[in-house]
């Protein structure tokens, strides 16, 4: 058996925003520095924070995380 997690839309969508956010102050607070490879990083690892709450937000399909129920006995969460 699987479950999926998937934030909520608002969520998501603000998750979004915000990495919009970091973009803009990324671009803005390294393009008059030495630290080229360091704003290339940063705007890399945004678009991709930005691109992965967009695809979770709109996606049918989409999900940030798979959860397995197991019948291990060495699983002491409480049962439904």
């Amino acid at each position: 058996m699987r479950y999926r997690f998937k934030p909520s839309k608002p969520a998501a969508v603000l998750g979004a925003f915000v990495g919009a956010g970091m973009l803009v102050f990324g671009i803005s607070s390294f393009k008059d520095t030495d630290s080229r490879p360091f704003m290339i990083f940063w705007c890399l690892v945004v678009v991709a924070i930005v691109v992965f709450n967009l695809w979770s937000a709109f996606s049918t399909k989409g999900s940030s995380g798979s959860f397995e129920a197991t019948d291990d006995e060495h699983d002491h969460r409480p049962r439904r």
